[in-house]
């Protein structure tokens, strides 16, 4: 099997399952903006809404996309350097696992990403030091942790070849 058409074929499976993910959270969002609002809380949560919102809409649009652009996406992970398509190899499904865990991580940190970077945005908005400083108590690991899931969940996606030549070349010096 060539590796355009096993990585188009895993790419569009992922999509799939991403775009299902995302409406199973859309219904979880609504239900929790209307069912779980606290009562002791008072306010417009609107804005809890679209935060909910923007969340389902990345991954709604991340798996619509990987979908559509599979086989582009593919072609770009597994061509060679001389613009042919190779066929896969043992160093190739290593580069496979890397791109699916760099994809992985990133399409399950953006929406929290999103989610607590418009919680920050709103908090640094407000214009109190009290406010952001309550976020940062709160949330600052979360975010932390967040922000470096995606920069390596991007990193491994579209630098999975060059990882994979380095963990090989790694292992076989030893």
């Amino acid at each position: 099997m060539r590796g355009t058409e096993f990585g188009f074929v895993i790419l569009r499976t992922v999509g799939l399952l991403l775009t299902l993910y995302a409406l199973t959270t859309l219904g979880f969002a609504v239900s929790q903006m209307y069912l779980g609002a606290p009562a002791s809380l008072e306010g417009d949560f609107g804005w809890m809404l679209k935060v909910n919102l923007v969340s389902w809409l990345v991954l709604l649009g991340v798996g619509v996309q990987l979908f559509v652009s599979a086989r582009r996406i593919a072609a770009y992970l597994f061509s060679s350097a001389e613009g042919g398509v190779e066929a896969i190899e043992g160093g190739d499904s290593q580069s496979i696992a890397f791109s699916v865990l760099g994809l992985w991580l990133v399409v399950f940190s953006l929406p929290s990403f999103v989610q607590l970077a418009i919680q920050l945005f709103w908090s640094l908005r407000a214009g109190a030091d009290l406010e952001r400083d309550a976020f940062f108590a709160e949330n600052g690991f979360d975010f932390l942790r967040v922000c470096l899931e995606c920069a390596v969940g991007g990193w491994l996606f579209l630098r999975a070849k060059q990882v994979s030549r380095y963990w090989v070349s790694r292992s076989r010096r030893r």
